[in-house]
């Protein structure tokens, strides 16, 4: 049995490892998803990302979001672009309105407005 406790702990580190790595497979300085409400992370569970990079436009993403709870939430929801050296790449997207059905998916999007973007980061919080 400690054995099993022992590669299911591998598994939890390697998938938290890869958090921490960005999409060009580099150490990530922060986590690419960052809720900021703490009660509400407990209730969210995301899905890899989709990831457009056509070298005649912009970089594009697409992030699932699930909500496991019983209860709609309304939450504001915005995507920073930053380029190859790590900075953040202007102009920044100001926040954005999504009601997530209970037990539902919504898709969070954005564009960058830069071909310098080569990286990017989700940050959720409750609705005003």
């Amino acid at each position: 049995m400690p054995a099993l406790h022992a590669e299911r702990r591998q598994a939890l580190l390697s998938r938290s490892e890869l958090a921490l790595v960005d999409v060009a497979g580099r150490m990530a300085p922060y986590p690419q998803i960052t809720v900021l409400a703490p009660e509400l992370q407990q209730w969210l569970r995301f899905h890899p990302a989709r990831i457009d990079r056509d070298p005649d436009r912009p970089m594009q993403v697409e992030v699932p979001v699930r909500n496991i709870s019983d209860r709609q939430y309304l939450i504001d929801y915005r995507i920073l672009f930053f380029d190859g050296d790590d900075m953040a790449v202007t102009p920044t997207m100001g926040w954005r309105f999504m009601a997530i059905e209970a037990n539902q998916t919504a898709r969070l999007t954005a564009g960058a407005m830069s071909p310098d973007a080569a990286n990017y980061r989700l940050e959720i919080k409750w609705a005003r």
